[in-house]
Order: structure tokens, then sequence, then C-alpha cells
């Protein structure tokens, strides 16, 4: 088993001042006022949080690659971030996952710059894979050489999908995805046969997880040699070029 996918999560904290008006509020115990400060005023969070770190444990996942770091036990490490009490523990293995806790306080997060709130998330990701690096006896080089790497590349997640040439070898065409803090941008490129990029088209922005727009990545497939398509999974047609000789 190889360690192949890295996620960044946020423990559930609950207010006990905001408990007793939510009890007040709506004449309910304590454990059904979690249930609804979770729904009210943390779900929400915890999905935007998950959702603006994508873009650095994607990308962490990425340049490691999936075959590097052998495991006994999983091959997805999650690491949660809490609050001042936590971060004490070993790592907890559920599944197939590993669970490793962080100290993190949210603060000002989402307030914070996205270049910021990239460094922020690669540092929580580091500070929970040193910690199961050190109980799963893990070389952690390989994680300082990819920690090294986002950081030179000034944490832009830019990468290439597909490429393709059309048959008289006169146009390339690729698809470039740049992954950001609150969405990722497909691009749909075509460039001449000396390299010069002739044509660059933003086909679509979504949310920034693989969920949401791996739907729209099907295949790249040249039509004739002047017409190049972006065709999604369900195999429509969602960006095109057409260029004249």
């Amino acid at each position: 088993m190889y360690l192949k996918e890295f996620d960044l999560d946020l423990h559930y904290r609950p207010d006990p001042n905001v408990f007793a008006k939510i009890m007040a509020q709506h004449q309910c115990e304590y454990h059904e006022a979690t249930k609804l400060d979770y729904q009210e005023n943390w779900k929400n969070k915890r999905r935007a949080f998950r959702l603006q770190t994508r873009c650095i444990t994607s990308m962490f996942e990425r340049l490691l690659g999936s075959s590097t770091v052998k495991t006994k036990r999983f091959w997805k490490l999650l690491v949660q971030s809490g609050s001042d009490e936590s971060g004490t523990g070993g790592v907890k293995i559920v599944g197939d996952t590993a669970e490793v806790d962080v100290v993190f306080s949210l603060g000002d997060f989402f307030v914070l710059s996205d270049l910021d709130k990239k460094r922020r998330a690669l540092d929580l990701l580091m500070e929970g894979i040193e910690k199961a690096a050190a109980a799963e006896d893990w070389d952690l080089e390989p994680f300082r050489r990819v920690y090294e790497l986002i950081r030179d590349s000034n944490y832009k997640n830019e990468w290439i999908w597909r490429k393709s040439g059309n048959r008289a070898k006169t146009y390339n065409a690729e698809i470039l995805c740049n992954h950001g803090v609150d969405e990722i941008d497909i691009f749909l490129l075509v460039a001449n046969s000396a390299g010069d990029v002739i044509s660059k088209q933003l086909i679509v922005s979504e949310l920034p997880d693989e969920f949401a727009y791996a739907r729209h990545l099907g295949k790249l497939e040249w039509r004739s040699n002047t017409e190049v398509v972006l065709v999604n999974k369900s195999g429509d047609a969602i960006g095109t070029v057409c260029l004249w000789d």
C-alpha cells in the first residue's frame, strides 16, 4: 500500500455560549443543540476550509507521486486542525485513512490573502506529515523536497492535464489547469509548430475540488486540422478553438 492522498480538515469546536442560546431558542437538550450548532455555525466553515486548502494538498499529492511512500495500513493522510487542546495524540487509523491532529486556531484564516492561505495550509500539512513520519518511521526527505518545490513555485498549482497535436503536425493543443484557493480555471491553449501560443481560452471556472471539476475533463480531440475541442465526461463539447491556416 502506498500513500496517495492528503487532506486538511477542521475539528468541530463547540461554543458553550452559543449552546445556551440554541437550547433556549429551540427548547432542546445539549445533544440536539450540538447538531444544530454544527449545521448552522460550523459545517460551512469546515467545507470552506477544505476547499480553500485543496490547491495545496492536491499539489503535494501530485509532486510526491503515488508510489513514493510505502505504508502498511493506509493510503490517505488526514491532517485535522484543532484547538489548543488538540494536537497531542498520535496517528489514528480509520479504515484506509491515517488521522493526525495538529494545533491550529482558525482565527483570521478566511481574511488572509490567497498566498498566505496557501502558506498556512502547507505548513499545517507538513506539521501533520512530520508527526505521521515519526510514528510510521518514514524518511522525511521526499516530503521536504516537495515542501521546498511548492515554496519555490510561489505556491502556484498549475499543470497540463492533456496534450494533443493535429494530424498535419502544424498545431499542438493542451489543457492547462490553474488550481487556486477559490476556484480552478481550465484553459484550452493552442500553439503552432514553433511553440508560439496563438490561442488561450478560459473554458470553465469551477470549485477547487476534484469532485467538482473532474467531470469537465473527458478528452481533448482534433476534429480537423484547424478545430480542437475539449469534451466533458458526458460527451458534450464545452470548449472549442477554430484556427485558420
